[in-house]
């Protein structure tokens, strides 16, 4: 799964709480960082709900910014980020139980998670939970439900997603047989640096261009 460092987050969830969202920001980014008086701040706003400083206080934990490094407490600003609402501290505590990373690993907390990011278009969640649907990992095996959230991921941009897509069109796996496709999918997962689409993409060609030369010969 690929991570995100937190952003700036201009505005706040309520209104009441854009100057302390503010001067957290400027606490935590400006050009001269005071990150242990930016961290007891982000508690006051997680609790105000501000899932963002909930998400920045597990980013904390999880690299060791300002403080020693401890993954069970990220996943537990995960956990209140989640409940609030954060499709990204969603797809992130997902994996952790998904993985057993900071918590015991728990597959159907995984699965419940996976599902709530996903539906709110989480593309790492909506690739992760295509991962199971196709596995049969903790739900029924079902690639066409896979091919749908593949689909979802792969259009939002996530080149992992967009390379499985292409293995699901090329081989005709819950969804019907299209090498065009499958080429398609193949070459914008390359763009973005999958090596597996590449090698993937160049085999295609080679293929297609096989099947054009045998059918020209055939015709002659």
């Amino acid at each position: 799964m690929r991570y995100r460092r937190p952003r700036v987050v201009r505005k706040a969830t309520w209104p009441e709480n854009q100057p302390l969202l503010t001067l957290m920001n400027k606490l935590c980014f400006g050009p001269k960082p005071r990150r242990a008086i930016a961290l007891r701040l982000a508690a006051v706003l997680g609790d105000l709900g501000e899932f963002f400083a909930y998400r920045l206080l597990s980013a904390f934990y999880d690299y060791g910014t300002g403080v020693r490094r401890d993954v069970g407490k990220a996943c537990e600003f995960w956990a209140k980020a989640s409940k609030l609402g954060d499709p990204y501290s969603q797809a992130l505590l997902a994996y952790s139980y998904d993985r057993g990373r900071g918590v015991q690993a728990d597959k159907k907390r995984a699965l419940y998670w996976y599902r709530c990011a996903a539906r709110a278009g989480n593309a790492d969640a909506q690739y992760n939970l295509a991962q199971m649907y196709n596995s049969g990992e903790t739900v029924r095996k079902n690639r066409v439900t896979a091919v749908g959230w593949w689909t979802k991921a792969a259009n939002a941009g996530h080149p992992e997603a967009q390379c499985n897509l292409g293995v699901a069109f090329e081989n005709g796996s819950g969804v019907r047989k299209d090498a065009g496709a499958a080429l398609r999918w193949y070459m914008q997962a390359a763009r973005q640096g999958c090596k597996l689409a590449h090698k993937n993409q160049e085999r295609l060609k080679h293929v297609l261009k096989s099947q054009k030369s045998s059918r020209q010969s055939q015709q002659s």
